[in-house]
This record gives C-alpha cells, structure tokens and sequence, in this order.
C-alpha cells in the first residue's frame, strides 16, 4: 500500500462495505472455532490501520504487525495496545506463542507467499487457529492490484495447498463476495480486452459510495457470512481459508 493510501483506509474502514463485510466475515470464523477468550492470544499480521485489531480485542488479546510505521501509527491513534514493526515472512515471536493468527489481505502482498504461511503456521501454538483472506482469479488483475501492491490472485486450490504445505490441517477453502462475482468478472475481462495486453493503470476500487448503496452492499455480504458458515461457495472476488496446527502429541 502506498503511504499516502493508508489515512483513506482508516478513514473508510468503519462503515465502508467492502472493510466491514470482510472483517466480519473474518470475525466471524474465529468467534466460531472457538479459540478465543481472555487466556488465548490473536496475532494480526498486516494489520494495517488497526480496525481489524481493533475488532478483535475483545475476543483475546490482539497484537498487531504491520511493517508500515505510518501505519502503526494509525494504530496507536485507535488505542490499539500490542504492536509490533515487522514482515509477514518473518515474525519477531517464538514458536507457539500464538493461538488465532488472522491475515485479512495479506498473502497476496507478499513474493515468498510459501515461506509467510509456513511462518504464521510455526508461531500457532497447538491446535491454534490460521484464518486468511486474500484476492481471487488471476483474470481479474485490475488497475487495485497495482495500486495496492499485489503480487498475484488465487485459486482455492492454491490457497489450499499454501496451507497444507505449511503443515496445517482441517483446511477449509472457500470463496466469498460471489453475489457481485458476476459483474465484477464483466467488468474486469472488458476491461481487459481493451487494454490488450498492457499493464492496467493504477486506482482504487474501494472507496465512498452512496449511503443507500453502502447499506445494501454490506446486507449483502452479511448474507453472504451467514451462508459460509454452512456452505463452501463455488466462485467470487475474494477466497477465505481456514485451517488448524495439529494438536500436541499425546
């Protein structure tokens, strides 16, 4: 993220859509897995401006890394108490030390993607919870990617095996924001076509929209949390994943 980009995020992350329905969407499978709770640990890594860590505190207590001093001082300026400057690949805490490690758009920023997942997966004490959200479809590569930095899009098939390969179990992958998949997909591959072949220019895709709008996106997506805890979806922008550190040798 560019350093100018992170004073629009905190100022959207509250009520914005496309913030609020993917951080409950990410809430939403740690308060579930039931991990949580005033003895346990969460780490946030990438935590950017600290509305996610923020949200979290009240399940455990949260610490958040981000390598962006800007943005940890965002942060702080929240309240946020445990934070921490570093890179996702390499984490400044010993093993096991963790119980829920959270990575809500994350992965996607990072080359050695392999060697981040391998990372959050050693600092999770056993039977500790991985939840990840990160970037869908290679196809649609837009002008956000570039701006934001990204390295690539996903499958659920590769994300699957990210987490796999690190050692982790009972992964569970599924895709999300699908309602909108549709026209976004359209979108996208127009856009696309019209570039033919060149790099697309950089630009935001989240940003203020009107109220009524914002209102119904973000039903929209709660809907959408309401239906993953009981389906895997077959297709969207997004890709969630799930998975757990085996537990300790008896």
């Amino acid at each position: 993220m560019e350093e100018q980009d992170y004073a629009t995020t905190y100022r959207l992350e509250d009520r914005n859509w496309w913030f609020a329905g993917m951080r409950d969407l990410c809430l939403d499978q740690v308060r579930r897995a039931g991990r949580a709770g005033p003895d346990r640990r969460i780490l946030d890594v990438g935590c950017g401006t600290g509305r996610n860590l923020e949200a979290l505190e009240p399940l455990a207590p949260a610490t958040g890394l981000d390598l962006s001093g800007t943005a940890l001082a965002f942060c702080r300026s929240r309240g946020c108490p445990r934070l921490l400057q570093g890179r996702g690949e390499v984490l400044p805490l010993p093993d096991a030390s963790v119980d829920v490690v959270t990575a809500i758009g994350v992965v996607e920023h990072i080359e050695a993607d392999a060697d981040a997942v391998r990372e959050w997966r050693r600092v999770l004490a056993p039977d500790g919870q991985l939840v990840l959200l990160t970037s869908a479809y290679r196809f649609l590569w837009s002008g956000h990617d570039v701006s934001n930095h990204h390295v690539r899009r996903y499958r659920a098939g590769e994300v699957r095996a990210l987490l796999e390969d690190a050692g982790l179990v009972d992964v569970r992958v599924t895709y999300a924001n699908t309602a909108l998949f549709p026209g976004i997909a359209l979108v996208r591959l127009l856009q696309r076509f019209r570039r033919r072949g060149a790099e697309p220019p950089p630009h935001k895709d989240t940003g203020e929209v009107p109220g009524w709008l914002n209102r119904a996106l973000t039903v929209l997506l709660s809907w959408e949390t309401a239906l993953v805890r009981r389906w895997d979806l077959p297709f969207g922008v997004s890709i969630l994943a799930e998975g757990r550190s085996p537990s300790a040798p008896a």
